[in-house]
């Protein structure tokens, strides 16, 4: 309802914050212990992602708090920097090391690619506001703008995959 922000470092996880008293909404606090980067809502507002430095993103009912769903190691470095595209249908996820953007289907949480980078601890991940492009911004100072893929080029790219995979 816009009346909420989650945010990072809240008593050494996540904590929502009521923007009209200024006061913490959410106790005890939840995600684990060791933050990383800032929670992110989903655009509806319904799902909150929380990046951890440990390996570990959680994903957060926003009105119970209650966790749907979890990665566990599947990137390098852990994630750093979680962002929603403004159709709320895809997530990228930012993270240290080579693998510097894994993007998935925020609906099924299935892996759509891995957009790969030099530098080092991705803290800052955005789409533009039309979906079109992925940008995140690094420890290294080095901006990475990458064209995002449409749904008809994702769907096109795991049939390449597939046929590569069952015809080797």
């Amino acid at each position: 309802d816009g009346g909420l922000i989650a945010l990072a470092g809240l008593s050494g996880g996540y904590g929502l914050v009521n923007l009209v008293t200024g006061m913490p909404v959410s106790t005890p606090r939840w995600g684990v212990r060791d933050s990383s980067g800032p929670p992110s809502f989903s655009p509806d507002g319904r799902v909150i992602v929380a990046p951890h430095r440990i390996g570990i993103t959680e994903v957060w009912d926003a009105a119970t708090l209650q966790k749907v769903h979890a990665w566990r190691g599947f990137l390098q470095a852990g994630s750093r920097s979680a962002a929603y595209s403004s159709d709320g249908r895809r997530l990228a996820l930012g993270n240290g090391g080579f693998e510097a953007i894994k993007l998935w289907d925020a609906g099924t949480y299935d892996e759509l690619l891995t957009l790969e980078a030099e530098g080092s601890i991705y803290w800052i991940t955005a789409f533009s506001p039309t979906g079109d492009y992925l940008g995140t911004l690094g420890a290294s100072k080095i901006l990475h703008l990458w064209r995002a893929p449409s749904w008809a080029e994702i769907a096109a790219a795991e049939k390449s995959q597939s046929s590569k995979t069952r015809n080797p």
